[in-house]
């Protein structure tokens, strides 16, 4: 809304400009500057808006800091760890009290306690550290706003325009899948700073939607609001802040339950209009946004470069609303799924494969910019070809591949295009060494697509290692997909122990569980007969698992040095589970936790 012919086109005089502000009871003021003045403030505005940007070099370089400190006190203390081969209590209780009082157990119980759970009303909101660097964020950019402006109101309100957009070409870089430099510098994924993406997102809307009140408060103060709407700039403006606004409206949990392609299709159409809408509103951020549409269409071209169509096999597995996809590929792709254990890729459904009634120009931008994750269950590197396991949910992607499960079609192959893989693994610490006394796995439903592969890669890494596996499922057709593998083995592999809950999965205090409608790990109700042999699936108890018991006795049984605990399933299992661990992080056990989501 940004215009330095402000005063001259309103129904309003200088001085009367003037009046105005003085009945304002705060310290900024409308006040008339001449063009030197205005050059100095345009000046400053730049030298502040581009503070902003660059002040993000400072939490990753912090980062970066930490983790070297991290990594040589872990050294130091392993100097003073002793290692019983026995694992005798003696040996754990002296480990433990060895450590207590070490500073790298204090940074540990620090960390875990700012990953915990934010929660209001019942909603979990966000993770504490996103709470709390957040706000130390928005304060940061709060200082750069009001530094420097005096009592010069359009000052104010230029200031948080131009500190709000210098945030939007590191917001898309936090976004990109494959083209993200701070994944890159940190050595970590692009499911891990999406979270932070969210938190950005939300200060950036944040500082834009003042900068568009202050404006608004303006017109409104000098009698020309409704003739602002009629001018371009301010109309851009508006624009530009309802476009946020949808945005922000349809990140709701609530509105992505109703409908997540709703989320989705609004999300890319804002972030690739924004851009123009900002460059055409003010001049002086088109640096901004041609920065932030420059990373959005280099991430968005190197994927659809990359990208493959497959003829793929797609079948139902009896008994359950899951249906299988087997895909043949490349070698590079199976090279690199085969270095990704429970990676993900992302499915899109071509023009060629869809309903020919179809508007053709809808089916082309359907496969361009619609498209779904799923965990890749397996793979046969001999056969050349990975499989997906996908549960039929509310959405076009997944009733269409239902569809094509048809047993009339079952000799049919059908076209599919896949981007990827992607996935956190890249950032998994290694299991080969001596580093973890245990690894613990939890899936719930088909979230053991991700967790199965991860075993099988565990134990070729390290076979000596203890990893046991904890599977919950509703039904037992939900594991039949496992028995008809080149490694079906892995169902009867040692540590694994399957529950077939029937009744559905509930939490250690005895409380029912309703999972997320939108999540692709989630375990939703089936109301088919089982038709599966139970002799090709060892059910260990009908049960829900005693998730509680299952944690303390291995933490008990091992050696005192560090366990690994990965979760994939629904929110309420990752929670059970995180709330047994919390007991042995503040007995000062190291636990590296993962907890794998599709929830955004």
């Amino acid at each position: 809304m940004e215009t330095s012919s402000v005063y001259l086109s309103l129904p309003a005089s200088k001085e009367r400009l003037y009046d105005y502000s003085k009945a304002m009871d705060w310290p900024y003021q409308f006040v008339t500057l001449s063009e030197a003045d205005r050059h100095k403030r345009r000046i400053l505005n730049d030298q502040y808006g581009l503070y902003a940007q660059l002040s993000p070099l400072v939490p990753i370089i912090g980062l970066l800091l930490v983790r070297l400190v991290r990594w040589r006190l872990g050294k130091l203390t392993e100097k003073q760890a002793p290692y019983d081969a026995e694992a005798t209590s003696s040996a754990v209780a002296f480990y433990e009290a060895s450590v207590a009082s070490s500073p790298l157990a204090l940074w540990r119980r620090f960390s875990w306690w700012l990953s915990d759970n934010v929660e209001f009303a019942g909603l979990t909101l966000c993770q504490r550290d996103q709470l709390i660097f957040g706000g130390v964020w928005a304060a940061w950019l709060l200082f750069l706003c009001t530094k420097d402006t005096g009592t010069d109101y359009h000052h104010l309100a230029r200031r948080f325009g131009i500190v709000g957009i210098s945030q939007l070409p590191i917001l898309y870089l936090l976004s990109l899948k494959w083209f993200n430099l701070v994944a890159l510098i940190l050595r970590t994924s692009h499911e891990h700073l999406n979270r932070w993406h969210r938190t950005l997102g939300r200060i950036t809307y944040l500082f834009i939607t003042l900068h568009g009140v202050l404006y608004l408060n303006y017109y409104f103060q000098v009698g020309g609001l409704p003739a602002a709407f009629l001018r371009v700039v301010p109309a851009l403006g508006m624009s530009g802040l309802f476009c946020m606004t949808l945005l922000n409206t349809t990140s709701l949990k609530l509105i992505r339950r109703l409908s997540y392609r709703v989320f989705f299709i609004i999300h890319i159409t804002v972030a690739l209009a924004l851009p123009f809408i900002v460059w055409f509103h003010v001049p002086h951020g088109r640096i901004y946004m041609a920065e932030a549409l420059a990373v959005a269409i280099v991430d968005l071209g190197i994927r659809r470069y990359t990208r493959v169509t497959s003829f793929c096999a797609v079948e139902g597995i009896i008994g359950t609303d899951l249906v299988k996809v087997k895909v043949k590929s490349s070698d590079n792709m199976m090279k690199s799924l085969a270095s990704r254990p429970g990676s993900h890729i992302y499915l899109s459904i071509p023009p060629m494969s869809k309903s020919k009634k179809a508007p053709l120009l809808l089916s082309y931008l359907g496969s361009e910019f619609i498209f779904n994750p799923f965990t890749v269950a397996a793979i046969d590197e001999e056969a050349g070809e990975f499989m997906l396991v996908v549960r039929q949910m509310r959405g076009p992607t997944t009733k269409t591949l239902s569809s094509f499960s048809d047993p009339l079609l079952r000799d049919i192959n059908v076209a599919l295009s896949f981007d990827g893989p992607y996935g956190d693994y890249t950032s998994f610490p290694s299991f080969s060494g001596s580093e973890f006394d245990g690894v613990l796995l939890f899936a719930g439903g088909v979230g053991a697509t991700f967790i199965l592969p991860l075993l099988k890669h565990i134990r070729t890494e390290n076979p000596s290692l203890r990893v046991q596996t904890i599977w919950a499922t509703r039904n037992i057709n939900e594991a039949a997909w496992c028995t008809t593998q080149a490694d079906s083995g892995i169902l009867k592999e040692s540590g694994l122990r399957l529950f077939c809950t029937r009744s559905g999965f509930e939490s250690t205090d005895n409380s029912a569980c309703e999972c997320s409608s939108i999540s692709d790990v989630e375990m939703s109700s089936l109301d088919k007969e089982s038709k599966v042999n139970d002799s090709s699936v060892p059910v260990e108890s009908f049960q829900r698992p005693n998730i509680r018991q299952i944690v303390n006795a291995f933490f008990q049984q091992g050696h005192g040095r560090r366990v690994g605990v990965v979760v994939c399933g629904p929110d309420e299992m990752a929670a059970d589970v995180r709330r047994v661990v919390t007991h042995w992080v503040e007995r000062d056990r190291d636990v590296w936790f993962h907890n794998e989501s599709f929830g955004w």
